[in-house]
């Protein structure tokens, strides 16, 4: 399928918590080492055109016959996924996964934090799949709905440990100066 991964598909099996969170794990980390664009649009197989021909070697141009491939919509993905299909948690990670880092790094304003958020919120929708109702709104809206709420637990977990967003943020940001560069805890006072 267009820019998919699914070796790492468990189509047909049904995968215990542990699996899933594994897998989660796994197709981030990747996510994130890759050469791939921000976007959650599944990335498109480059185009290839045919070299042109003088007019004395003019020749038919024919095309390969490809099998006819689609992207399935949401709706068939998460009809998938609650069928307990792994490899449609997959495929919804692999389309939202980035935006719904954003939404939580918008939140909790820390790396690390919110890639904990992208991990619960995946999680979640693989344990409750029966929850999302087609007629309420979209499966991206829902996935959205639901990386705000865990990001706003989140923060809200972090307040009551005593994390203020002050102290996270300068955790995480640094700083540079006459062209030298340390993070917060270690610049000079």
């Amino acid at each position: 399928m267009y820019g998919l991964k699914y070796n790492r598909s468990f189509d047909g099996e049904h995968v215990d918590a542990k699996g899933a969170l594994l897998m989660i794990s796994a197709i981030w980390r990747s996510t994130l080492s890759g050469d791939q664009r921000m976007s959650s649009v599944p990335q498109r197989r480059p185009l290839t055109i045919p070299i042109a021909l003088g007019r004395s070697q003019e020749r038919p141009v024919t095309l390969p016959d490809a099998p006819e491939r689609r992207i399935p919509s949401d709706k068939e993905v998460m009809a998938r996924l609650q069928s307990h299909d792994a490899g449609a948690l997959e495929i919804l990670f692999e389309r939202y996964a980035r935006l719904v880092f954003r939404i939580a790094y918008g939140v909790v304003r820390d790396h690390g934090e919110a890639e904990d958020v992208v991990q619960e919120t995946f999680f979640y929708l693989y344990k409750k799949p029966m929850l999302f109702d087609g007629a309420k709104g979209t499966v991206k809206n829902w996935i959205l709905q639901v990386a705000l709420h865990r990001a706003l637990d989140r923060k809200a977990h972090l307040a009551e440990e005593g994390f203020t967003l002050v102290q996270i943020y300068a955790r995480s940001t640094i700083h540079c100066w006459e062209g030298r560069i340390w993070t917060a805890k270690s610049a000079p006072s």
